[in-house]
């Protein structure tokens, strides 16, 4: 992924997944649409993002339970 392609991602990230647990897959896909179109107004592919089309809904859940959940740093 280009360094403007993870940009767009991280700050999309930011702006749109929320910091608390999401149920249900209504909120899910409602935000997997909100990136694929966001990222097409922004003049980029699902691909160019470097996630596979089938998995946005994946990738979506895994980045709110990383969010909401953040690893512990072992300090």
């Amino acid at each position: 992924m280009t360094a403007r392609g993870r940009d767009f991602l991280n700050e999309w990230v930011v702006g749109n997944v929320p910091h608390v647990p999401v149920t249900g897959d209504a909120p899910i896909r409602a935000l997997a649409q909100k990136l694929r179109d966001d990222a097409s107004a922004a003049g980029y592919t699902i691909a160019d993002l470097e996630i596979e089309g089938a998995q946005v809904e994946q990738f979506i859940r895994e980045t709110i339970a990383h969010v909401t959940f953040p690893a512990k740093s072992e300090d």
